[in-house]
């Protein structure tokens, strides 16, 4: 089994590839430039992004893998990654967490 996020055209797919199966979910949405009343200016792309309902599904996903690993694995790359998404405030946050649990 193989899966894969891939992009085209401006889109984000997830693809799934089975001996029998095959399926492409597009998981991006448009963002778009906010007008002065808040509401979205359908002129102004701004560029696609991961929707977050699929991030979240991803995220899920990774962090019930995680949990039910048994053996140790180095997911630095993830971790760091994960890390350098998160706004400031949270990274300082995370920060002062980490440090106290390893004291």
């Amino acid at each position: 089994m193989e899966i894969n996020i891939a992009t085209s055209y401006g889109s984000i797919d997830l693809e799934f590839k089975a001996d029998n199966v095959h399926a492409i979910e597009t998981i991006s949405e448009t963002k778009y430039a906010l007008k002065e009343d808040g509401k979205k200016d359908f002129t102004k792309n701004i560029g696609t992004d991961i929707a977050d309902e699929y991030m979240d599904m991803i995220t899920r996903l990774a962090d019930d893998a995680a949990e039910y690993r048994v053996a140790e694995y180095d997911s630095e790359g993830l971790i760091k990654t994960l890390f350098d998404k998160l706004p400031d405030n949270i990274k300082q946050s995370v920060v002062k967490d980490l440090t106290r649990e390893l004291e």
